[in-house]
């Protein structure tokens, strides 16, 4: 899932996209959603992060490239993986990722190919 991103502080937060999201599935159900990383690092957020985990398992979070909507938005997107229903243990581990070279580059304002593209193998690690 890709929620719109918020540009001026009255568009809706994207946590509101994660809880609707979240509301939709099952119990055990997975979900993956491209949010903006300030979601998941801002002190500011640490209170919703707190409360998420009380419920819901957070199996993962993929850093993506700095520039991977432009030249249509200049954000700093990650995807959480959360399961639903499932408080997050202590012990439970959580998949981290760093992907840095989605095979595109911007040049001029624009995304071209490079080659050296990460994404795949990264992904091939989730457990």
């Amino acid at each position: 899932m890709n929620p719109p991103f918020p540009h001026k502080k009255t568009d809706t937060p994207p946590e509101r996209f994660v809880e609707r999201a979240l509301e939709g599935l099952k119990q055990g159900g997975k979900l993956a959603m491209i949010v903006p990383r300030s979601l998941a690092v801002k002190r500011e957020k640490q209170g919703w992060r707190e409360g998420l985990l009380k419920k819901h398992t957070l199996d993962g979070v993929i850093k993506l490239p700095d520039q991977l909507f432009q030249p249509y938005a200049s954000v700093y997107p990650a995807i959480l993986l959360i399961t639903k229903g499932v408080p997050h243990s202590a012990t439970k581990s959580t998949f981290f990722a760093r992907i840095e070279n989605d095979g595109l580059r911007r040049k001029k304002n624009m995304r071209v190919p490079r080659v050296g593209e990460q994404t795949y193998a990264d992904l091939e690690c989730l457990p």
